[in-house]
């Protein structure tokens, strides 16, 4: 959802001027951000909240590659899942 608002929305934030807030180069700086670190800020960063928010509709806004975005977040599911099993699996043996 936060990709598709990102991608659909990414060209009217290129033609809008500077304000207190939004800058141009604020953009320019994720773009370049996301092209050095994208996968890492995607997996990493949906473990801290604000992050969380705000990285798919950035990498929506830059046009990241759907695949490339896709590839990370499922990867991001995995580690999830496994930490979860995981978890459950040392509290129920811990238990018997």
């Amino acid at each position: 959802m936060g990709y598709w608002f990102g991608f659909s929305t990414g060209k009217a934030l290129y033609k809008r001027k500077d304000t207190l807030f939004f800058r141009k180069s604020y953009i320019h700086s994720a773009e370049e951000h996301y092209k050095k670190y994208g996968g890492s800020t995607l997996i990493i960063g949906r473990f801290l909240p604000v992050i969380r928010t705000f990285a798919p509709i950035l990498a929506g806004v830059i046009h990241m590659r759907m695949r490339t975005f896709m590839l990370y977040n499922l990867s991001w599911l995995c580690i999830v899942d496994w930490l979860f099993l995981y978890r459950r699996l040392h509290f129920w043996r811990s238990t018997i």
